[in-house]
């Protein structure tokens, strides 16, 4: 491998959990909308734990933050499983069936 004096994450370039800001709904959904989204399963995860850890630095309990992560779990069902894996993760309530 060739470095050229940039971080290498190995997705060529795309996020990697962590690496992406999403401080609320809209930027969220905004996020999973994009051709990103459908394209990099790491991308979904990053959107959704960077959303979760924002809501927790605000302060948001979280069954707060699971009543957020239902409206976009609803929105974006084809990332349902990727949601579920991130909110057990972060120790938050499964999503009501």
């Amino acid at each position: 491998m060739v470095h050229h004096g940039e971080h290498h994450d190995g997705t060529d370039g795309r996020a990697v959990p962590g690496h992406v800001e999403i401080a609320n709904e809209k930027a969220a959904e905004e996020a999973l909308g994009t051709s990103t989204a459908v394209e990099d399963p790491n991308y979904v995860k990053a959107v959704y734990a960077s959303y979760i850890e924002n809501k927790k630095k605000q302060g948001e309990s979280d069954d707060e933050i699971s009543t957020k992560l239902n409206y976009l779990q609803l929105r974006f069902p084809h990332f349902d499983h990727i949601a579920a894996s991130v909110r057990e993760n972060a120790g938050l309530p499964k999503r009501p069936a």
